[in-house]
Parts: structure tokens; C-alpha cells; sequence
């Protein structure tokens, strides 16, 4: 009998846009938030088990942060919704593309998420575990704007990946 451990997906990606734009201060504009589905499906090489293994997430929320002074002070949060669209447990990465700005000196650092307030990197980091089939949890979207930060427009994309938990 061969074992499921391989039968690893990944590779799911929903990207969403953060905009931010500065007048006195940083202003965090509505970001282009999209309903994002993407599933990928593997067939089980077991005769025992016909049945595809699917890996899929939809990704919804409004992250609209008004503005802010560059204050060192932490926004209120922005849910991000995330739901399992998979026949199995799905683990949820994030990570994020530098700020791109003109002239701009906002540490990508400075977007956090999770009610830890973890910082956003360009690596992967675990933002949901064991998310199963079927169910729905909202990841959390702050911005820390830095003392010093310019006055200008910031945006970034970020992409969340789901994996099949092993």
C-alpha cells in the first residue's frame, strides 16, 4: 500500500494589492482587494484511493486604513478572510513584495498581520495552521507607519500559499 505523505499540493498563490498614498502624513487608500480562487488537484497514484486531493483558497477583505500620520502608532486592524475551498487541511503562508515607491522610505516592516503583529517579510511565514476543509479564518492587516517615514505613495502585493498539511 503506498502512503499519502507524498502527495504534497502547493503552490496556491491570491495576490492582493496594498496602496498607499501621502498627503500630510501616509494615507492608506482603499487597496484593489479581489475574490481571488486558485485550486490545484493531484490524483492519488494508490489503487486503494481515486480520490483527487484538492488545495484551494478564497481570499476577501477590505483593508481601508484612512489616514495616518507617521506616528509609530499602530493602526486598528483590517481582516483579511481566508477560506478553505480544499477536501483537505491546508496550511496558510504570506509574505509580501517590497513597498514600491518613489523616493519612499517605509520599511516593508512596517505592514504586520496576525494578531501578534507579526512583521511582513518577503519570505514565507505561517500565517494559519491546519485550516480544514470547508472553514473560513480572518488574518489580521495593521500598518505601524515609522516616525520619519515620507510623505508619499507605498504599495505592495502580497501573496498568500496554501499547502496540503502533511
Amino acid at each position: 500500500m503506498l502512503s499519502r505523505s507524498y502527495l504534497k499540493t502547493a503552490g496556491i498563490l491570491a495576490l492582493i494589492l496594498i496602496s498607499l498614498t501621502t498627503i500630510t502624513g501616509t494615507n492608506i487608500s482603499d487597496p484593489l482587494l479581489k475574490n481571488v480562487i486558485v485550486s490545484v488537484s493531484k490524483m492519488s497514484n494508490s489503487p486503494q484511493d481515486n480520490v483527487n486531493d484538492s488545495v484551494s483558497i478564497v481570499v476577501t477583505g477590505n483593508a481601508t486604513f484612512g489616514t495616518l500620520a507617521a506616528d509609530n502608532i499602530l493602526s486598528s486592524p483590517q481582516p483579511i478572510n481566508i477560506k478553505s475551498t480544499s477536501n483537505v487541511p491546508v496550511n496558510i503562508d504570506v509574505k509580501a513584495l517590497n513597498w514600491t515607491s518613489t523616493n519612499g522610505n517605509m520599511p516593508l516592516s512596517s505592514l504586520k498581520f496576525a494578531s501578534s503583529h507579526r512583521a511582513m517579510t518577503t519570505d514565507d511565514q505561517n500565517a494559519i495552521t491546519n485550516l480544514e476543509p470547508s472553514s473560513a479564518q480572518d488574518v489580521n492587516l495593521y500598518i505601524q507607519v515609522p516616525f520619519g517615514s515620507l510623505p508619499k505613495s507605498y504599495s505592495t502585493t502580497i501573496t498568500w500559499t496554501a499547502s496540503q498539511v502533511t
